[in-house]
């Protein structure tokens, strides 16, 4: 069986929360549109295997999606979802163990904290020889999964492997 792996993308910068006044209807904001393009560019072959992605039903996460989707297979399996609205960690993986095992790249498009929760929590628990950044707008962070069923993952179940930001000018 294939490696499992899980990729965390947090939504691209939206605009300035005095604009709308519900948070989950934030759109992107210009800013959010060139971290897009970046990040597209950036990972365009890291998501070349990707076959299922779960993202916030948030307008700015379902925006960074359509941003980006271009890059991903033209077969992946999307599925948008209130829950991971500001989602901490232990949501995010108990949301991972309900998906099917026929499923081995999983994009995550989430918010913060959780997304940061996420990553604190899993390199405490298994250390990686990346020391963890942030979790900025639109940056993204890969981990290999320590498990051939997604049912069995847990917060020790993530070995962070790579991390990348996007550095728009």
């Amino acid at each position: 069986m294939p490696m499992k792996r899980l990729i965390l993308l947090r939504h691209a910068e939206a605009q300035s929360p005095h604009i709308v006044k519900i948070d989950r209807e934030r759109p992107v904001s210009g800013q959010g549109m060139k971290q897009m393009d970046v990040m597209g560019a950036k990972l365009h072959q890291k998501f070349l295997g990707v076959d299922y992605v779960l993202c916030s039903n948030a307008r700015r996460a379902r925006q960074t999606f359509e941003g980006l989707k271009k890059h991903l297979p033209l077969t992946v399996k999307v599925s948008f979802e209130d829950k991971l609205y500001g989602a901490p960690g232990n949501i995010i993986v108990d949301r991972l163990r309900r998906i099917e095992d026929s499923y081995n790249n999983v994009l995550v498009i989430a918010h913060n904290p959780g997304l940061q929760q996420f990553l604190n929590e899993t390199t405490q628990r298994t250390p990686s020889k990346i020391v963890p950044k942030e979790f900025q707008t639109c940056s993204a962070s890969f981990f290999n999964v320590d498990t051939t069923t997604w049912f069995s993952v847990d917060l020790s179940s993530f070995l962070l492997v790579d991390q990348i930001l996007p550095t728009v000018e």
